[in-house]
């Protein structure tokens, strides 16, 4: 084979083993766009967690039984992760009475019987439990309508991809940035 083939194949054979690699290994994302209500809507950097704590907003894959639900009722496709609040750790008591979810220091939940379709949504327990090492429960701030951990429980530590930090909406202008501007005509313009 001569050198003018060698690369061009060399170089073929190099990239088909990176997509390869990245169909098998599935590396976690390190930028995210977050088109849901579940969380400001925009992009995020994705940085290492140590430590998942309350109050923290993460990145996280769901849980088998809850990515399988949310791919057939149309929520979110399988394998796209979501941003959610960091609600209960390790050793808190989490309750579930008369529709309402309650951690001890954070405000009550309530649990919806339903979607927006009107469909049945799950209850993963009743009565309360202590959460177990390498477990958290997962919660949106923004919306009580987030398919979250009121209904599909603990999630392990494993699915949690990292800290999930906001960039900014589809203009890339932060929130602060987007209401401090001066639009012509006193005019912002809608980013949903």
């Amino acid at each position: 084979m001569d050198k003018d083939r060698a690369i061009p194949l060399a170089l073929s054979a190099l990239g088909a083993g990176i997509l390869w690699a990245g169909f098998v290994l599935k590396p976690a994302p390190r930028l995210l766009y977050n088109p849901s209500e579940s969380a400001p809507i925009g992009w995020y950097k994705v940085e290492p967690l140590k430590i998942a704590k309350r109050g923290d907003l993460v990145a996280s894959r769901l849980p088998g039984h809850a990515e399988s639900l949310a791919a057939t009722r149309g929520y979110l496709p399988a394998d796209i992760p979501v941003i959610k609040t960091v609600w209960a750790v390790v050793g808190d008591r989490v309750c579930v009475d008369a529709g309402v979810l309650t951690v001890a220091g954070q405000p009550p939940l309530p649990l919806l019987g339903q979607d927006r379709s009107g469909r049945p949504l799950p209850v993963w327990t009743q009565g309360c439990t202590s959460l177990r090492l390498g477990e958290i429960l997962l919660i949106s701030n923004e919306t009580p309508e987030s398919f979250d951990s009121r209904y599909f429980g603990p999630v392990s530590l494993s699915h949690v991809i990292g800290r999930a930090v906001f960039l900014g909406d589809i203009s890339w202008h932060t929130p602060d940035e987007r209401e401090a501007s001066d639009w012509e005509g006193g005019m912002r313009p809608e980013v949903t």
